[in-house]
């Protein structure tokens, strides 16, 4: 017998920028058991944008929100946003293990790697082409280590394949996001993998060695993605449905 759960993801509302729409697709969309959030809820790092952008979450569910960091959550502003939202779980290369009713997800969250950081990343992060690298090596190993601990979920804010970048121009996919984190989800296999980023991304949804990869950017869905995860309690090997829902 199948049992199952709703997750609910987003990203790159920008508020204030999208704000109102976000609320009003949100208020029309289905309850979820948790909630992910995949980075630039906020505008170039005006912080206090996430006490309305959270308001309106919790005004609409009763779950849990998790998050991991986009880049206009500006990193001199991580250690502010996690301490006035404490309510929120904040990832940032970091795993989680999530206890919902009759389940657990472990979540990894992540700012994710670019395959060439951007040129403003390079005049103003010398080493920033390491940084990815030691990422890259950091995501592989929480994969590996969430797997041991149950049913997995990868949220990424920067892209983590080029195939949901269709509809960006094709010479900025590589400052977009990662053909090699591609590669660690083919070796690591997590059942689902979230990102944003993508706001002209035509394809939301894609299927990569059996992960499920969803683009969860809101000026590009224009919804509140929701996935709903069944899970077969007598399989052994944890073998998963999956099905998913664009809601307006």
């Amino acid at each position: 017998m199948l049992d199952g759960v709703l997750v609910g993801a987003v990203s790159d509302v920008h508020s204030p920028k999208f704000y109102d729409d976000f609320k009003r697709v949100l208020n029309n969309s289905p309850d979820v058991d948790l909630m992910l959030l995949a980075g630039d809820m906020i505008y170039k790092g005006r912080v206090e944008e996430y006490e309305k952008v959270i308001d309106a979450i919790e005004s609409r569910l009763s779950c849990r929100i998790v998050a991991c960091f986009g880049n206009e959550e500006y990193d001199d502003k991580l250690d502010d946003i996690m301490a006035r939202y404490s309510k929120v779980l904040w990832l940032n290369d970091e795993l989680a293990e999530i206890e919902l009713p009759n389940h657990k997800l472990v979540v990894v969250g992540t700012k994710g790697c670019l395959d060439r950081p951007t040129s403003w990343q390079r005049k103003h992060i010398p080493n920033i082409a390491q940084l990815y690298e030691q990422r890259l090596k950091r995501i592989d190993e929480l994969l590996q280590e969430a797997s041991k601990k149950g049913f997995t979920i990868l949220i990424s804010h920067y892209a983590i394949t080029y195939k949901t970048l269709v509809g960006e121009p094709k010479w900025a996919w590589p400052e977009m996001g990662s053909a090699k984190l591609e590669e660690v989800i083919k070796r690591r296999k997590p059942p689902v993998a979230i990102h944003g980023h993508a706001h002209n991304g035509k394809l939301f949804h894609t299927v990569i060695d059996g992960v499920q990869v969803y683009n969860v950017s809101f000026p590009a869905t224009r919804k509140i993605t929701v996935i709903k995860v069944l899970e077969g309690e007598m399989a052994p090997t944890r073998q998963v449905s999956l099905t998913h829902f664009l809601k307006r």
